[in-house]
């Protein structure tokens, strides 16, 4: 039977990424909107001027979204890494009771 190895730094360090591609998410979101916003503001036809102002309100919702969706991965990696990292600890000292059930003169 072949084992595997996680690492925990890996999957710490992945949540890092998600949390920087969130960063870059809720930066375009702001400018997307903002530009969007301008734009119909400025249109001077009204049915353009809706048009953008809903695309404005839909393109708010989707990041709005796709952030949530960054948070959620992040945090993902950050509870997997965890429940690894608990899992080892607890393997190990269940080892060192079994060594010392076997073996009490050890040290």
């Amino acid at each position: 039977m072949a084992g595997f190895t996680v690492k925990t730094s890996e999957l710490r360090a992945a949540g890092a990424d998600v949390n920087a591609l969130q960063g870059r998410c809720e930066t375009i979101a702001g400018d997307s909107i903002g530009a969007l916003v301008g734009m119909a503001s400025n249109a001077g036809h009204p049915e353009v001027a809706s048009a953008l102002a809903a695309a404005a309100g839909q393109a708010d919702k989707t990041f709005f979204a796709a952030g949530q969706t960054y948070r959620h991965i992040s945090q993902g990696y950050a509870a997997s890494a965890d429940n690894y990292d608990g899992a080892e600890n607890t393997i190990a000292a269940h080892a060192r009771t079994i060594q010392t059930w076997f073996r009490p003169w050890a040290p």
